[in-house]
């Protein structure tokens, strides 16, 4: 068959059809060149005027920018290729997860100061990492909680006086009970889910603390089925150092639960404490405190605050994260 369309068409169409940015990068000034995909990466939605190593370094989160800077000065020094994956802030706030390589493109002199390469936004496989080392670890949790489950109910009803018939039935359906609780976590994971329905949820495996919260949830908020698992995990930690050591620890405190639209127009959902013990900031950053940090970081901004009265928890969505009921 004859090619009728040329190799720079091709290229054009692939870079469009896979989300890829491409750039050039003068190594001497810092100066780049890129396309708008490369920008819109980065939170943009139109071409920026100009764009300079020191911008994309700007956006590099805190904690892998010294990082990204050293393969940098590798490349540079060694006349490496300059290969790394990150965690970037976009202009909107948004953490997520780029892969970015570059290659050196020597000049008449045979110097190697330009650069060219290409950066793609590769955070759902990261998220798809995090969420099967997440769902890993909740099953291995879960198991265990299950052995230890059915073990005291084993033990309990080894005590029981009584017919047989009547134990074995009582022991079935405490079994069965335990089946269900572990097969709510991954129910309805292709539909879409209400947001209201994640908080009942939760609320559903505590019934006894159901009068101290206080719900203003818009009902018709949902979000994806994977995106709820997340949240759910966030509404679970809330709930658990509640219990521990906040509003849910004594029958005064309150827990109240709230959706709202900002100014600019994202969803705020809202979880503020009060009428429990005095409240401190945590001196330490645990496995609970970045669960509920980073759990939804690709998705919302999540903001923590201690103050005397209550802990409170400000997630805030933009609106394009929500979708329609299936």
């Amino acid at each position: 068959m004859e090619q009728r369309g040329s190799a720079d068409q091709h290229l054009d169409m692939a870079v469009a059809a896979g989300h890829i940015g491409i750039w050039e990068l003068d190594a001497v000034t810092g100066a780049a060149w890129r396309n708008l995909t490369h920008d819109q990466i980065f939170g943009y939605e139109t071409m920026r005027d100009s764009w300079t190593y020191d911008d994309f370094l700007d956006h590099v989160v805190e904690e892998d920018r010294e990082e990204v800077a050293a393969t940098y000065s590798a490349a540079l020094t060694d006349g490496f290729d300059w290969a790394f994956q990150c965690r970037i802030q976009r202009a909107d706030g948004l953490i997520r997860w780029i892969d970015a390589h570059g290659r050196h493109l020597p000049g008449g002199d045979g110097k190697n100061d330009r650069l060219i390469g290409h950066v793609i936004d590769i955070t759902e496989t990261k998220r798809a990492e995090e969420h099967l080392r997440l769902v890993t670890a909740e099953l291995n949790h879960r198991l265990k909680n299950i052995i230890a489950s059915i073990s005291g109910l084993v033990s309990l009803a080894a005590r029981q006086e009584g017919d047989r018939k009547e134990i074995s039935e009582t022991l079935t359906a405490r079994l069965a009970a335990i089946g269900r609780s572990h097969d709510l976590a991954y129910r309805e994971r292709n539909t879409a889910v209400a947001v209201e329905h994640i908080l009942q949820a939760e609320l559903e495996a505590a019934p006894k603390l159901a009068s101290q919260f206080r719900f203003d949830i818009d009902p018709e908020l949902y979000v994806r089925a994977s995106l709820a698992e997340r949240l759910t995990l966030v509404l679970h930690e809330l709930m658990t150092n509640a219990i521990k050591y906040g509003a849910l620890s004594t029958n005064e405190g309150r827990v109240s639960l709230k959706t709202y639209r900002s100014d600019d127009g994202d969803i705020i959902l809202q979880w503020a404490e009060s009428g429990g013990p005095e409240v401190t900031e945590p001196s330490g950053r645990g496995f609970g405190s970045k669960l509920i940090r980073n759990s939804l970081s690709a998705d919302a901004k999540v903001e923590q605050s201690f103050p005397p009265e209550g802990a409170i928890c400000t997630i805030t969505f933009p609106a394009s994260t929500f979708v329609d009921k299936d």
